[in-house]
């Protein structure tokens, strides 16, 4: 689940998350306080991903590596998806109902698969997706 419900594009610069307090996510120990959201309260809500299929209980896409390309898959589906899994990580299952590419042991290679994967958005419609760049700009608003 994306636990961003009002993320826009510049908040507050384009490669931070906002504000822990601003998350639907519960976790005292890691100081998110979550709470619920209307659905009136979800901003954009055709082009905001509310579920996808993921490798984690939630959906984290971090910033984008230096080069700007899209991030890797993480493999490990046991690896927390925090700041130590370092900037560009992804727990989206792109590959889910496509063909998985080879992997380095950590991450999926950015070349070769075949991406397919589900979204929900926040007003209801569903699609089955091949651009891995659809949940990023869904959560984060915006493309690289």
């Amino acid at each position: 689940m994306n636990m961003w419900p009002s993320f826009r594009p510049n908040f507050p610069n384009p490669d931070a998350l906002p504000p822990k307090s601003q998350s639907n996510y519960r976790s005292t120990a890691q100081g998110y306080f979550g709470r619920y959201y209307k659905k009136a309260e979800w901003t954009d809500p055709a082009n905001r991903v509310l579920v996808a299929d993921s490798t984690f209980w939630y959906l984290w896409i971090n910033v984008t590596n230096a080069q700007g390309a899209l991030a890797p898959q993480i493999v490990n589906i046991n690896t927390l998806p925090d700041s130590s899994a370092g900037p560009g990580y992804v727990a989206t299952d792109r590959y889910r109902h496509g063909k998985y590419p080879g992997s380095n042991g950590a991450t999926l290679n950015t070349k070769g698969g075949l991406v397919s994967y589900n979204i929900l958005y926040v007003d209801g419609h569903a699609v089955t997706s091949n651009d891995q760049a659809d949940v990023y700009r869904g959560i984060r608003m915006k493309y690289p």
